[in-house]
C-alpha cells in the first residue's frame, strides 16, 4: 500500500549533480518504488546539459518517473536564457498554440 502510494507522490530535492546526496536519495527512493516523480526549481537548474543529466539519472533509477518543473512563465521563470536556455513562450500564447507548433518553437 505504502509503494501505490508512493508513487502518486513528487517531491523537490536537493542538489544538482546525480553524486549529490539529495539526488542519490531521491534516485533511491525513485528506484524502490516509493517516489512517483520529481519537480525541479530553480537552485537544482543550472544549465541545459546539467539538467539533462540530471533527468536522465532519475529517467534510469525509474523508467515513468514523472519530471516536472516549476515554471509558470512570468515571475516565475526556471528555464531562463541566463542559464542558456530559450526563451519561453508566454502560458497565454501557449493555450493559443497546437502540440506541433509548440514542439517546433523549442526545437
Amino acid at each position: 500500500m505504502q509503494e501505490m502510494i508512493g508513487r502518486l507522490v513528487i517531491c523537490g530535492f536537493h542538489g544538482t549533480d546525480p553524486n549529490d546526496e539529495g539526488v542519490a536519495a531521491v534516485c533511491r527512493l525513485l528506484r524502490d518504488g516509493k517516489l512517483g516523480g520529481v519537480i525541479f526549481y530553480g537552485y537544482n537548474i543550472l544549465n541545459p546539459e546539467q539538467t539533462r543529466r540530471l533527468v536522465s539519472c532519475f529517467k534510469a533509477a525509474r523508467a515513468d518517473a514523472i519530471i516536472s518543473l516549476d515554471q509558470e512563465g512570468g515571475k516565475v521563470a526556471r528555464l531562463t536564457s541566463a542559464k542558456g536556455f530559450s526563451p519561453s513562450i508566454p502560458l497565454s500564447q501557449i493555450a493559443q498554440c497546437s502540440n506541433e507548433e509548440i514542439i517546433a518553437y523549442y526545437e
